[in-house]
């Protein structure tokens, strides 16, 4: 009776891509040296070396075989993979061995992937980022040093940083205090109150700010029970686009580009545009 496939993990699997190209390794004579007294001893006489990456010497007759050997295995690793393991959990691999979590940073780890599962999306890895944080969240045993409003606005890897030393406690207490005076309700001004200060982002005041390299999000307020922001978005680039609306708090908190401007000033609509953007956006009438 044929003995049924046994599923791999991706340990085992990474264990035996190791065994492989050790004993590959081993076959055609490679080895590692760091100076010159561990080459004189390892080497073969009248044998001539190719030195490749991190002190990784080669005969030079099995260059050749070493190329089609370790691609071979990694190719097999590759089939393995695709055999035992789903998409999600070598998404979830790869951003451990990037320590995309602690970073933000996801290109890499979508490469990764993509080496094995070409069809692999941006939309797929921060799909399970996002799982992960919610996961790392759940799993977390002591309470959070930051306040409830921090721990609900501010982005989790800028929370990592707040809470990695007292040094940050004047700033924790800052912006606790201002969160706080976001308002729960729109912001709407009367006609009077437009006339009177010349526009209507005149009058519209701005608690907060987040961005990335290429979009301002600049808050307006904060609807607490929906956790939506009323804001207005301004891209440039090649995300070109400006408007006022709302989005979701987690959209922004949880986008491992984002970022909470941790020394924003209040000011009105008007003056920060005008400030961030001169040539697109008249100065403030007042």
């Amino acid at each position: 009776m044929e003995e049924k496939s046994k599923i791999k993990s991706i340990a085992n699997i990474k264990q035996e891509e190791q065994e492989k190209i050790s004993n590959l390794f081993e076959t055609l004579g490679i080895f590692f040296a760091f100076s010159k007294e561990q080459f004189e001893s390892k080497k073969k006489e009248g044998v001539e070396y190719v030195a490749a990456d991190a002190g990784m010497l080669i005969p030079k007759d099995n260059v050749e075989k070493f190329v089609q050997g370790f691609e071979a295995i990694i190719a097999e690793t590759k089939e393995q993979f695709k055999k035992h393991i789903s998409l999600d959990e070598l998404i979830a691999d790869a951003l451990n061995n990037h320590e995309a979590c602690y970073t933000g940073e996801l290109d890499d780890s979508l490469e990764e992937v993509q080496s094995t599962f070409p069809e692999c999306t941006m939309e797929d890895v921060f799909r399970v980022y996002r799982i992960k944080m919610k996961e790392e969240d759940e799993e977390e045993s002591e309470p959070r040093l930051l306040p409830g409003n921090l721990r609900k606005f501010v982005p989790r890897v800028q929370q990592m940083f707040l809470v990695d030393a007292k040094e940050h406690d004047d700033v924790i207490e800052r912006l606790d205090s201002e969160i706080q005076q976001i308002p729960s309700d729109y912001q709407c001004p009367s006609e009077l109150e437009i006339k009177q200060k010349g526009s209507r982002f005149d009058t519209l005041t701005v608690y907060a700010h987040f961005f990335t390299s290429s979009i301002d999000w600049y808050i307006l307020s904060w609807d607490r029970e929906n956790d939506i922001l009323n804001n207005y978005m301004v891209g440039y680039g090649e995300n070109y686009m400006n408007s006022l609306g709302d989005a979701f708090l987690t959209d922004l908190t949880t986008h491992p580009q984002v970022q909470m401007d941790f020394y924003w000033k209040r000011k009105s609509l008007a003056q920060a545009l005008y400030e961030k953007y001169p040539d697109d956006f008249p100065k403030p009438s007042k």
